[in-house]
């Protein structure tokens, strides 16, 4: 139980953002994970030695065979053509065939340089992850062909997509029978997205946004291509701690009121309404296609009553972002023929043609072109790029470029200007949210980039104290009205002075209400940011 506890904690690791995984790794998991590391040390040792006896087994055995020349079905016969001959004959005139037999060790150089190809080809996205695997197989699982080895020996350093390419059709119709854990797809001649074989739709952005429609395009069967900027999936969606509102064992109606109240002038009827009425299926959707917990129940800010969902020993954001992208991750691999996913992937243009839309982007330093009938572009906001040349936060809010942010470095209002490019109209472009919370580091108390002190500490009963240790908002009004508060104290001269930030208060939470968010509250005061205090000095 210890060692599949390690092994899955491995690959939660592996699958979280960097900066979440503090939040969402528990000691147990860590202790885990140490006892797999020290059992795996052991194996690997083993099989280092393992691998060297069965190869120098290998190179003895063929060492001690006459190796003959490759040859190809003629249409003449004789013994000078036959296959496994150790002459042959050429007719006078003819030019002389390169000699293309081989030992042991020309075979696993060969090997060693076509394994390169294929893990060269699928970085670039010129293969796709089950074509790789079907390569693969075709290589390592059963003795690679001549075919493919001399394939190898010619293309694989100089053309390593043209060689995976052919090495993939070889594979596909080769007479090697597949062996795997699941059922595996067909390989493609081409991977999902190049000319030869678009998509029915291309997904710009792996935040929550971009990953719930990928499923449910999925879900209904179009073919589709996801593209994201980071080397994983779940973008600021990741960063949610507090929860998710829905009227669920609540009214809509209510919910309609209190978004309405919290929008303000803003407030658009329709798109309130859409909201309030479809959050409930939503909720179910998550809980029952990707196997969200959402269990525990609150009353957060600018609400009435409790309906902010969230898991009950985690983080909301994290959650269902992890748990979107294992689903995405196996549809990748059991599906290529229908899902092809391209982390690490800048988009970098848009411009009808081909089957529709023809999306270029950057991987590994690569240009890749994706193909699809339609596009779909989540690529989130653009509150990190005040440095950026063409900033939009410059352009629209010139007065937060001193703020800090909570958001990853990727967003940067890439897919809005590519947008706008080709003529899309942008909307509410000064509508930039500030939260009320974010934590000051005191060892980094200037840093630009802070860790969100959640919504849920303010909703399970922390308050905001300024620096007499008075209150001065209700901190279970809505985020704008927290703010106001503060910048209003912050004229008044009511928050702490340097070496504390612009803006800065106490956040100040009591037993009862630190126990209510306890993976909160001991997240936080492992990082430094919470401090508990026993009495009064």
């Amino acid at each position: 139980k210890l060692f599949s506890l390690g092994l899955g904690s491995a690959l939660k690791i592996l699958l979280t953002p960097p900066e979440l995984i503090g939040q969402t790794t528990t000691r147990d998991e860590v202790v885990a994970l140490l006892n797999v590391c020290w059992k795996l040390s052991e194996a690997m040792e083993d099989a280092r030695l393992l691998t060297k006896l069965y190869w120098n087994e290998q190179e003895a055995k063929r060492g001690q065979e006459k190796p003959g020349p490759l040859t190809a079905p003629s249409t003449t016969g004789g013994e000078g053509s036959s296959t496994g001959s150790t002459t042959s004959t050429n007719p006078a005139g003819a030019t002389q065939e390169e000699d293309t037999s081989w030992v042991a060790g020309d075979r696993r150089a060969l090997l060693d340089v076509a394994l390169g190809a294929v893990r060269r080809a699928a970085s670039s996205g010129a293969l796709s992850s089950g074509a790789e695997e079907a390569v693969l197989r075709s290589l390592v699982v059963r003795p690679a062909s001549d075919a493919v080895l001399l394939l190898a020996k010619h293309y694989a350093k100089d053309r390593p997509e043209l060689f995976a390419m052919l090495a993939n059709e070889a594979a596909s119709s080769g007479p090697w029978t597949e062996v795997a854990s699941r059922p595996s797809a067909p390989a493609l001649a081409a991977p999902l997205g190049s000319a030869a074989a678009a998509a029915d739709a291309v997904v710009i952005g792996g935040g929550l946004a971009g990953m719930v429609a990928t499923i449910t395009l999925l879900d209904r069967g179009a073919s589709v291509v996801m593209i994201e900027k980071q080397a994983y999936l779940g973008g600021n969606s990741g960063k949610a701690s507090s929860g998710i509102n829905a009227a669920l064992e609540t009214s809509v109606e209510s919910l309609v009121k209190d978004t309405t109240k919290s929008a303000g002038s803003l407030a658009r009827p329709a798109l309130i309404d859409r909201l309030s009425h479809d959050s409930a299926p939503h909720v179910d959707w998550l809980r029952n296609r990707i196997n969200v917990d959402l269990s525990m129940r609150s009353q957060l800010g600018g609400h009435t009553v409790k309906r902010t969902l969230r898991p009950s020993n985690a983080f909301v954001g994290a959650e269902i972002t992890f748990a979107a992208g294992q689903v995405l991750k196996a549809m990748a691999l059991d599906r290529p023929h229908q899902f092809r996913l391209l982390t690490n992937s800048k988009w970098t243009g848009l411009q009808q043609g081909g089957a529709g839309w023809r999306a270029t982007l950057t991987a590994n330093g690569t240009e890749v072109v994706v193909e699809a009938r339609s596009t779909i572009i989540a690529s989130g906001g653009f509150g990190h790029d005040a440095k950026e040349v063409e900033s939009y936060l410059l352009q629209h809010r010139p007065d937060l470029k001193d703020f800090p942010t909570t958001l990853g470095p990727q967003t940067t209002g890439d897919g809005l200007k590519i947008a706008k490019a080709l003529g899309a109209k942008l909307v509410d472009m000064d509508r930039v949210q500030l939260h009320p919370t974010g934590f000051v580091d005191r060892k980094k108390p200037q840093e630009s980039l802070k860790t969100l002190a959640a919504e849920l500490l303010r909703g399970v009963g922390g308050l905001l104290l300024d620096r007499n240790g008075m209150r001065f908002t209700d901190e279970l009004g809505t985020r704008q009205a927290a703010v106001n508060s503060e910048l209003a104290a912050t004229k008044e001269g009511r928050n702490f002075p340097p070496p504390f930030p612009d803006r800065s208060f106490a956040l100040v939470l009591n037993g009862k209400a630190a126990a209510m968010a306890d993976r909160h509250t001991t997240l936080y005061s492992k990082k430094g940011l919470l401090t508990k205090v026993q009495g009064f000095d």
